[in-house]
């Protein structure tokens, strides 16, 4: 186990392809992402001469195929042009993290408000005198679990 879950050995990038224009093209196959799931997807492309691109997108999990619906699903991942060598192999470091947001709502100040926390670190590194917070967000309600409808996640 890892983390308390299961290895996902079926998460992987499935294939790279060198576009004309010098652009790759990564098929990162997903197996525990729940449909719909905002994504980040980041890392990078290397190989033995020294060519490195970093790649970075934020994509919403497809759903899967009604005809096979076990079946891990690809997201397509553009990466900028670079030089790559085509008769080199290509190592890739990919991450896939789910996304969230979480609306917060700005804190009226009142005479009971508190106007800093110190962490205990801070503290034992005799921080003195300490910031006082201009302006303070809390989340207070949810809406969606905290999140924002998935109409304004992309705005």
């Amino acid at each position: 186990m890892v983390n308390g879950h299961e290895p996902d050995i079926d998460s992987r990038v499935a294939a790279v392809r060198l576009m004309d224009d010098g652009a790759i093209a990564l098929t990162v196959q997903l197996s525990n992402f729940s449909p719909g799931t905002p994504v980040e997807i980041s890392g990078y492309v290397t190989q033995p001469s020294g060519a490195f691109a970093r790649f970075y997108e934020v994509s919403r999990v497809p759903f899967p195929d009604p005809a096979s619906p076990d079946s891990p699903v690809q997201l397509m991942v553009s990466v900028p042009a670079t030089r790559l060598a085509e008769n080199e192999d290509i190592t890739v470091i990919a991450r896939v993290a789910e996304v969230w947001s979480t609306v917060l709502e700005r804190d009226v100040p009142g005479p009971s408000a508190e106007p800093w926390a110190a962490s205990p670190t801070e503290e034992t590194r005799g921080v003195s005198p300490p910031a006082r917070a201009r302006a303070t967000w809390t989340f207070r309600r949810a809406n969606r679990l905290g999140q924002l409808p998935p109409a304004q996640w992309d705005e």
